[in-house]
């Protein structure tokens, strides 16, 4: 493998994760009848739909990065998946202490923090893989930690906790709002 093209394709993977995390962001609100933008959309302003919208653009480039290093896979897979969980955990951290800090989360603040926890998960990740150490020995606690990550992304979305991670203030609501048909619909089938 190429360390030198490995680097540029995390470089690269921090703008294409950052640029398509913020298009999640706010392609709810632009895209409310898709069903499709439930699930890979932010559904609201809270901590965890914030932070989630950078999993699956970090996970395409992960791919794309694959297919053009042809890094070790499980050394690479591990990597992934602990620069996925840091992204995540710096994003929930720095927009809790932020709205901790200001009441609130402002524009420009929020674009740093998803900077900032971007930059987090590729440096990581790209440090884990360049780790001396043979790291591919947690591959099947890796996977374990994706599936449990898939499987948190969907529950939280359609059933989030009432803690405040999950809460949108400017909304009042946890999870889907009921501003949408598919909202409506969603909630009606399944609280009725």
């Amino acid at each position: 493998m190429n360390k030198t093209k490995y680097k540029y394709c995390e470089l690269l993977g921090t703008a294409f994760t950052l640029l398509i995390g913020v298009i999640l962001q706010n392609l709810y609100t632009l895209a409310a009848d898709e069903p499709l933008s439930l699930i890979i959309a932010s559904v609201n302003g809270s901590v965890w739909e914030k932070s989630k919208v950078f999993a699956l653009p970090y996970a395409v480039w992960a791919i794309i990065t694959y297919a053009v290093s042809k890094p070790r896979f499980k050394a690479f897979f591990v990597a992934k998946t602990v620069g996925a969980y840091s992204m995540i955990a710096s994003c929930i951290a720095l927009n809790c202490l932020a709205i901790g800090i200001k009441g609130t989360n402002y524009g420009f603040v929020e674009v740093i923090i998803n900077l900032a926890s971007v930059a987090t998960g590729y440096i990581v990740s790209y440090k884990a893989y360049s780790f001396n150490k043979d790291v591919s020995n947690i591959f099947i606690p890796a996977v374990f930690g994706v599936a449990l990550f898939v499987a948190a992304y969907f529950c939280f979305t359609f059933y989030p906790s009432h803690i405040e991670i999950f809460y949108d203030d400017r909304l009042n609501v946890y999870g889907i709002p009921r501003t949408t048909y598919y909202g409506d619909l969603y909630l009606d089938v399944m609280y009725g």
